[in-house]
């Protein structure tokens, strides 16, 4: 729900926007879309988003990640990837779409 909503806000701000359900959907999306930005919640089966944003900088390494929780876990999961030397942004499932917004538009390219 999150995901469609989301989505559906980008895409009236003009991004071009679209919702995958689980780091394996993004992971293949990406293949045909390389993407500019992917937002992720950090807790997923299978695979959790700082997993997903290790493989992003890999096999995407211009991608920027922004990860999502509001998991009491996720915290954990952000102190071991800084361990590793991975930065993202981050944000509680809380944030506002302005946030996410703000943030998407300092990601992009200066004329």
């Amino acid at each position: 729900m999150i995901a469609n909503s989301l989505t559906a806000i980008l895409r009236t701000r003009g991004y071009k926007a679209q919702a995958v359900y689980s780091a394996a959907g993004a992971m293949t999306a990406a293949k045909d879309l390389i993407p500019d930005t992917v937002i992720s919640d950090i807790m997923m089966p299978e695979m959790n988003g700082i997993e997903l944003a290790a493989y992003f900088a890999v096999h995407h390494p211009a991608c920027r990640v922004m990860l999502m929780s509001g998991d009491t876990a996720a915290p954990d999961l952000l102190r071991a990837a800084l361990r590793h030397a991975q930065s993202h942004s981050t944000y509680h499932k809380t944030v506002g779409p302005i946030e996410i917004l703000q943030t998407l538009a300092a990601f992009a390219p200066s004329a």
